[in-house]
């Protein structure tokens, strides 16, 4: 009896030690699956966050593209203004220079005589005593033609 007995055991620890491989190797195999699906999951949440941050790396773009867009009007908008403004100070100093022009013309059509005489050299007393008018007058004349001509040349 001994011998069956014994190789009864001996069978049972063949039997368990297979099985006690095959029950180490199922474990093995859904530890790697459960590992492999975390990895799995883990890579699709860093892809998901990936395209989110695509997503908003992209908004931020087109923000961007908009505000250069929406400065670069508003600059040439100042621009515009500023040109504007220089150009109704030309247009008001041209005016201005179109009526101090007038007035001299007018000044010297008015005292034509006088300015010729002094034109050519002739003294404020010598001009006066020749027109009949005062030396006080034709000094004054002659300053005012004098700070016209200066003004027209500098």
């Amino acid at each position: 009896m001994s011998e069956p007995v014994i190789l009864l055991v001996g069978v049972l620890i063949i039997i368990l030690a297979v099985l006690y491989a095959y029950i180490r190797k199922k474990q093995s195999s859904e530890s790697f699956e459960l590992e492999l699906h975390q990895n799995n999951y883990e890579v699709d949440e860093l892809e998901k966050t990936y395209q989110r941050l695509l997503m908003e790396i992209e908004r931020n773009k087109k923000d961007a593209i908009n505000q250069i867009f929406y400065a670069k009007q508003n600059a040439l908008k100042e621009i515009k203004l500023s040109h504007e403004s220089q150009l109704k100070a030309l247009k008001q100093k041209n005016i201005e220079k179109t009526e101090e022009n007038a007035e001299i013309s007018k000044l010297e059509a008015k005292h034509s005589k006088v300015i010729k005489l002094l034109d050519k050299g002739k003294s404020a007393t010598e001009v006066a005593e020749e027109l009949d008018r005062g030396v006080g007058e034709i000094n004054i004349i002659a300053s005012l033609l004098k700070k016209e001509r200066n003004a027209k040349n500098g």
